[in-house]
């Protein structure tokens, strides 16, 4: 119990230092954000392929679906099995001209955790809420370029969209980025 004891302490401590950064960070966030907003503006004036995203992204039917554990430790070995498989997926995407990136390992192990205390102060530790074990990023130059990706990702049989986050026009990050 007295090992219980410290641990549970040194977790109070470092939920409480995220908690100040957090103020940190939101206080920034807000500077940022009038220079992300300024930009996009900009972008969304100047890029065709601006409406033809939003017109694919209003045609996607996400499908919800949830974790099938909530354990971390299971979530990080199904992440394991199935990476080949997203990897090789990303690789075919037919798009032109874009970059296409997976990383070589998985999130880290000390982050899962992190996600499935602070998301679920409820249910500390329930992992079923942790989305992104298994990461890719495609690089695109236009909102052409990511209309494409997104007509791929909602047009392939072999790809079920679970969620849709539009950060460029519905939800930007607190601080105004936009992805």
């Amino acid at each position: 119990t007295a090992v219980l004891t410290v641990l549970e302490g040194a977790q109070a401590h470092e939920l409480d230092t995220r908690v100040a950064w957090r103020k940190v960070v939101k206080a920034g966030n807000k500077d940022f954000s009038l220079v992300y907003d300024g930009m996009w503006g900009m972008v969304a004036a100047s890029d065709a392929g601006c409406a033809r995203y939003q017109e694919v992204v209003a045609t996607i039917q996400p499908e919800p679906r949830a974790q099938v554990t909530r354990d971390p430790a299971e979530l990080y070995a199904h992440a394991a099995a199935v990476r080949q498989t997203y990897a090789a997926l990303l690789a075919r995407l037919p798009v032109s001209d874009v970059e296409v990136n997976v990383p070589p390992s998985l999130k880290q192990m000390g982050r899962i955790v992190e996600k499935s205390v602070l998301k679920r102060v409820d249910d500390p530790g329930n992992a079923d809420r942790v989305c992104d074990v298994v990461r890719g990023m495609v690089l695109c130059d236009n909102m052409s370029q990511i209309a494409s990706v997104a007509e791929w990702l909602r047009d392939d049989d072999q790809i079920v969209v679970t969620r849709v986050k539009d950060r460029f026009f519905d939800c930007p990050s607190d601080g105004g980025w936009r992805d």
